[in-house]
């Protein structure tokens, strides 16, 4: 079973729903949002969330950039016929890495606009709220 992290909005006593977000999700990872409660989200920290979401995608920008320089690497070894198809494997699951990291890279910029455009809420003296696996919250749920 996945646990969703949610974000709300909050309009009076509601909670009106923004994103969800699912576990395997950076997101999820980096919010630290209470199970079954929700908590207030500052400008701040919905701030801080958006920089380490790119922070990740700079380290992941390192990583293409080290793959591709091993691929070079492996490009000007000397390979014998007998080890053409392994040297071509390896080649292949590198590039294959690289594909995922530029999934994860295009995955962590939309998260980060995400957190940002719902940081930008809070700026018209909206009150951001989130919490793991609760979907309709009500005043009683803010921990």
């Amino acid at each position: 079973m996945s646990q969703y992290l949610n974000f709300f909005v909050r309009h009076n006593e509601d909670f009106i729903p923004l994103a969800s977000y699912s576990r395997n999700t950076h997101i999820y990872d980096i919010a630290e949002a209470p199970y079954e409660k929700i908590r207030r989200f500052s400008q701040e920290q919905l701030e801080s969330i958006a920089s380490r979401l790119r922070e990740s995608k700079t380290f992941t920008h390192k990583e293409i950039a080290r793959l591709h320089q091993e691929i070079e690497i492996i490009k000007g070894i000397n390979i014998t016929a007998d080890k053409f198809d392994e040297v071509l494997d390896v080649i292949h699951n590198i590039t294959n890495v690289i594909s995922e990291y530029q999934e994860d890279i295009e995955t962590l910029e939309r998260e980060a606009i995400e957190i940002e455009f719902m940081r930008n809420m809070t700026y018209d003296d909206c009150e951001i709220f989130a919490g793991i696996e609760i979907s309709d919250p009500t005043m009683d749920d803010i921990g």
